[in-house]
């Protein structure tokens, strides 16, 4: 089914040059885009592209849109920023064709008598919901999801196959928890007497706000006395590890294995937005974790940031990597237990 650019814009805005009637049926790449497409210029590189893009429709800036439109023979859709609305686009195409599983559970899942499950939510085969859990209006919760004892699942969220929700853990509405994602895990907390550990029970939980992607295989630890928190807007990518206590600002975004120490903060909406990648991965050595390349702090880690670790010998460890604990050879690592 095709849909008018002119419905576009009045739906999502920005200033249409050209015929508003013509009907885009996808969205393409600017080297492959044809007659049934749209497609986007986000980065003013691919100016040439554009201007030869066969794309029935062009998103792009109004930086770009004089350069592009002396040669570009279709309808431009002019808006400060193209990236963005590229993607509005594509959830409206991909709203479309969504297959939404219809209400109701499974006859093989397993749901406790007391759990409060909404009529309207959709649980998969193989489920199980224990005692006190909640499951709110719209919830998706697919094959072989595990939801603990007085969990809280908001509105609209979706757990993809073979989540496991923990105890008492809590995520706000729409959120989105790909597979295998383990949220409410006990922390890494142990107390050391005469050689010996001795594990310290995680007892707080993990709130999750409003609008948080958690991609495949990411784990969230419980805290140990108060919360493990991720605000609204966060998105997690995949095989991400966030130790107990932490508290992830709102907005923050992750790329793939990142590891955040216990009791870090990342700040809420860091300008632009608070970033980690793999390369800015944390560590966490006798309370001290360093972020790397990421503008966070961390009560926690605000000594690793200002003092550097030392050598036996009272010298500075070598300065040969990003993340200053990680540095520290073995020998020169505080062997103390780690206390979140």
């Amino acid at each position: 089914m095709g849909i008018r650019l002119g419905d576009l814009v009045e739906r999502f805005g920005g200033q249409l040059v050209g015929d508003a009637d013509l009907e885009v049926e996808a969205i393409a790449p600017l080297d492959s885009a044809g007659a049934s497409h749209i497609s986007f210029l986000s980065n003013s590189k691919l100016r040439a592209l554009a201007a030869q893009s066969g794309a029935a429709g062009l998103i792009l800036s109004p930086l770009d849109d004089p350069a592009v439109a002396a040669t570009y023979e279709g309808t431009r859709i002019v808006t400060t920023n193209p990236y963005a609305y590229f993607a509005r686009v594509a959830q409206y195409f991909a709203a479309l064709t969504e297959h939404v599983p219809a209400p109701g559970v499974h006859p093989s899942a397993v749901v406790a008598a007391s759990a409060q499950v909404d009529p309207s939510a959709h649980v998969g085969p193989h489920v199980t919901i224990e005692d006190g859990a909640v499951i709110g209006a719209h919830v998706v919760i697919d094959a072989g999801c595990f939801i603990g004892r007085e969990a809280v699942i908001g509105e609209h969220t979706h757990l993809f196959a073979n989540v496991t929700f923990h105890a008492r853990c809590r995520i706000g509405k729409r959120g989105i928890l790909h597979s295998g994602a383990v949220i409410g895990t006990d922390g890494f907390g142990f107390a050391v007497e005469g050689g010996v550990y001795i594990k310290i029970p995680q007892t707080g939980r993990v709130l999750i706000g409003d609008d948080v992607d958690i991609g495949a295989s990411t784990t969230i630890d419980r805290g140990a006395l108060e919360d493990t928190v991720i605000e609204d807007g966060v998105k997690l990518d995949n095989q991400i590890q966030i130790g107990h206590n932490c508290r992830i600002g709102a907005h923050t975004a992750m790329a793939g294995c990142v590891g955040v120490a216990g009791s870090a903060a990342a700040p809420s909406a860091a300008p632009p937005w608070c970033w980690a990648t793999s390369r800015s991965r944390t560590t966490c050595t006798s309370r001290r974790a360093a972020w790397s390349r990421a503008r966070c702090s961390s009560r926690a880690s605000t000594r690793a940031s200002t003092r550097w670790p030392r050598m036996p010998n009272g010298s500075a460890a070598p300065r040969s990597c990003a993340t200053s604990i990680r540095c520290a050879p073995r020998s020169a690592r505080s062997r103390k237990p780690s206390k979140h």
